[in-house]
C-alpha cells in the first residue's frame, strides 16, 4: 500500500514538473507564439504563400508590424493626437 502511494506521488510530481517545464519553455520562445499568431492571421485572411522562403519573408513583415502596433498602443498615443 505504501509503495503504491509513493509511485502515485512520484508520478504526480513528475507530471507537475513537466507542466512547469512546458510553461517555462513556451514563455522563453516569443517567436513561437508570434508564429501561431501569424498562422491564425493567415487562416483568417485566406493567405497562402508559394514556398517557405516567401512565408518566412511575410512572417518577418508580420512580426515587425505587430511590434510597431504594440509599441504604438503601449505608448498611449491616440490617432486624435496625431491630427
Amino acid at each position: 500500500m505504501a509503495l503504491n502511494f509513493q509511485v502515485n506521488f512520484l508520478f504526480a510530481l513528475f507530471l507537475v514538473v513537466g507542466v512547469w517545464t512546458l510553461e517555462a519553455t513556451s514563455r522563453s520562445l516569443p517567436d513561437a507564439s508570434m508564429a501561431e499568431r501569424h498562422e491564425q492571421w493567415m487562416a483568417l485572411h485566406g493567405r497562402v504563400y508559394k514556398d517557405a522562403t516567401e512565408k518566412e519573408m511575410r512572417f518577418e513583415i508580420f512580426k515587425a508590424n505587430v511590434e510597431n502596433i504594440e509599441a504604438f498602443n503601449s505608448a498611449g498615443t491616440s490617432l486624435i493626437s496625431l491630427v
